[in-house]
């Protein structure tokens, strides 16, 4: 696995400044951000790299990077939870391709976006550790070792639970023979 391209695809998009989508380099860490998922991955990298933003095109960024440790000591605030099925059932989710309920609902007032825990789980492995919040913390951790990934809940109330997930099923389309249409 390619950790630079596997963060450079997690925190794509159209973003006002530089830093957002690239990848910051961090006392033996890789940091990416896109607003909504921010992940540090443990990682080796060459020690002229330290302290250097590099955007997905490989050019450095000139800016300064987001005092984002604040953000990743929340995990302390939070409580583990299972997530046996969470892997398939984000899975399921994205695999539908519905724009309007694509959310993974991980307790009845916090949902997610599937994308996002996918990504994570991408970036950690699939044995992370999912940790919940409390009321009030907009955030849910992943956890592998020393690296995390945070995601942001979304505002959406529409999201399947992890059962619903585990129950949708994906039609495959049948290609017709010529001679058959």
């Amino acid at each position: 696995m390619n950790i630079y391209r596997s963060l450079y695809r997690a925190t794509k998009g159209n973003y006002p400044t530089d830093r957002y989508g690239s990848v910051y380099h961090d006392n033996g860490y890789l940091v990416a951000t896109n607003g909504y998922i921010l992940a540090k991955i443990k990682a080796d990298y060459s020690p002229e790299l330290e302290g250097k933003i590099i955007a997905p095109d490989g050019k450095e960024v000139n800016e300064t990077y987001m005092k984002y440790q604040t953000f990743l000591d929340a995990i302390d605030l939070m409580q583990p939870v299972s997530n046996c099925n969470l892997f398939q059932a984000c899975k399921n989710v994205v695999r539908l391709k519905n724009p309007e309920k694509n959310n993974i609902s991980l307790r009845p007032d916090f949902n997610v976006r599937a994308k996002f825990i996918l990504d994570g789980y991408e970036l950690l492995g699939k044995d992370a550790e999912l940790y919940i919040p409390d009321d009030g913390v907009i955030t849910c951790c992943m956890k592998s070792g020393d690296s995390r990934v945070l995601i942001c809940k979304t505002d959406s109330h529409d999201a399947f639970t992890v059962d619903e997930a585990m129950d949708i099923v994906i039609e495959k389309k049948v290609k017709k023979a010529w001679y058959e249409k």
